[in-house]
């Protein structure tokens, strides 16, 4: 048993396609099928919302937030500013069904539905296109940019190098529902039917565990390696870089979807009945509490607790969340 507490939740009118985290400024961002893309930050709050054309298939989001990368139905790659303003957009072959960033790289993977994988860099420039075959349903680029993988709709996982060239792929027995690895690329989580896969970056096998019901989705601790599943039977499940079962916590709705902080504490959870809660997994006897910093028009630069206020006492504007301070009782 793991000690989740909510620090906030949405209603989310639509059905979400994905979901991201920002690993340095724990912005949260969502896609949904009726083309809206919305930026919550660390209480919860709206940030901007940005609508596009077509379903947001995919989103991704460099770590500070500046940037967010939108694979669209609509057969475009797209850039957003952190105000949700459109910056740029790139055609593909075929609709657009998933995205991932590269923060070191500074580099876009995208993959469409007619077997193509596409990496850009940030600023539009096309650096290379795969033609893998079948439809790419999941992808992911270490942080450095130099490896890429895929998986597609025949079952196929791919591995790819900076060039665009194939440099091994392995079969797997059932669709591949979710895709996650480590920065360095070689720790690849790999979810299919009931079953965590991790591979090394050369495709030997780690560990495999059977998580005995359907997994709906995953992602990867980037500081441990620990991986987060949600199953099928309403079971969130972490396991360690081993393989090992660390917790179980039952959960009264089905998790859709699901986004790890860089420290694994942090979960942004998608659920079937359209909610979005975003957990923190806390010792026990563990307070949270805010600290905001006033950004009002004097910029007084006031820090007060959300607890006790929702507005700056010393002149009554707004405020931004600056940090999070945990303190145990």
């Amino acid at each position: 048993m793991v000690n989740l507490k909510v620090i906030w939740e949405h209603n989310i009118d639509e059905e979400v396609l994905d979901v991201k985290i920002a690993k340095r400024t724990g912005l949260t961002i969502l896609g949904t099928k009726d083309g809206k893309i919305q930026c919550f930050d660390l209480i919860g709050k709206s940030q901007w919302i940005s609508d596009i054309d077509g379903q947001a298939m995919g989103v991704a989001v460099t770590g500070d937030g500046k940037y967010t990368f939108v694979a669209s139905s609509n057969s475009k790659i797209l850039c957003l500013d952190r105000s949700g303003e459109h910056l740029w957009e790139s055609d593909t072959r075929g609709p657009a069904s998933t995205i991932h960033y590269s923060d070191l790289g500074k580099s876009v993977l995208a993959g469409s539905y007619d077997g193509t994988l596409y990496n850009l860099k940030d600023d539009k420039t096309v650096l290379w296109k795969a033609i893998l075959g079948g439809e790419i349903q999941k992808c992911a680029i270490s942080d450095k940019g130099d490896l890429s993988f895929a998986s597609s709709s025949n079952n196929i996982f791919f591995c790819i190098d900076y060039e665009g060239k194939v440099l091994w792929n392995r079969i797997f027995k059932g669709k591949i529902v979710d895709l996650a690895i480590s920065p360095d690329g070689d720790n690849i989580s790999i979810a299919y039917d009931n079953i965590i896969h991790v591979l090394d970056k050369d495709g030997n096998t780690r560990w495999e565990q059977d998580l005995e019901n359907q997994i709906n989705a995953m992602d990867i601790c980037e500081e441990t390696g620990d991986v987060v599943a949600s199953t099928r039977d309403n079971m969130l499940i972490s396991l360690n870089d081993q393989g090992e079962v660390i917790w179980k916590q039952s959960i009264k709705d089905t998790i859709c979807k699901l986004a790890l902080t860089r420290d694994g504490k942090g979960f942004a959870l998608v659920f079937a009945s359209g909610k979005i809660l975003f957990y923190e997994s806390l010792e026990e006897d563990t307070e949270v509490f805010y600290e905001i910093l006033c950004r009002g028009d004097s910029k007084c630069g006031t820090f007060v607790s959300v607890v006790y206020t929702t507005r700056c006492p010393r002149c009554g504007s707004d405020k931004n969340v600056v940090r999070i301070i945990k303190e145990t009782i």
